[in-house]
């Protein structure tokens, strides 16, 4: 049961307890009166549309991070709750790695997924001929960036 499965539940023991008119009958039509609950319930299908999404075998999800340890701290929760929802992730790219970076905790957190490293560009990487200089300097990094499966 999600969160927002929770919250419709409770908002409906609330309506019954308090006996709140949450419909009006006019002939055959229905007119729903709780705002509250018509908003919890549109969340509801929102949520669980996005859900289907990202359950879906042709979603790939990559998690982006870069090397200091806040990041790593960032990502290890954004796995765990990723985990918590079924959502596997497809790979860990680790974004801005200087030379002679030390990110041995970084492999060792993320040892069963694809693991890939992009260094630091030497300048911004604005504009198309700076990310193409950036692309042909590092190309062999690239060839990791397609989907599994």
């Amino acid at each position: 049961m999600t969160w927002l499965d929770e919250l419709l539940r409770l908002r409906d023991l609330i309506c019954r307890k308090k006996e709140i008119v949450s419909k009006i009958r006019l002939g055959k039509i229905t007119l729903e009166q709780d705002r509250v609950k018509q908003k919890l319930g549109s969340l509801h299908a929102r949520h669980e549309a996005l859900r289907a999404r990202f359950l879906d075998s042709q979603t790939h999800v990559h998690l982006v991070m870069n090397s200091d340890r806040l990041s790593l701290a960032e990502a290890l929760r954004i796995r765990g709750r990723l985990t918590d929802m079924d959502i596997a992730i497809d790979k860990v790219v680790v974004n801005k790695v200087r030379p002679g970076s030390d990110i041995n905790a970084i492999e060792r957190s993320f040892a069963a997924e694809h693991l890939s490293t992009l260094p630091l560009a030497d300048g911004d990487l604005v504009g198309m001929a700076a990310l193409k200089a950036y692309l042909d300097a590092h190309g062999e990094v690239f060839a990791h960036f397609r989907p599994s499966g």
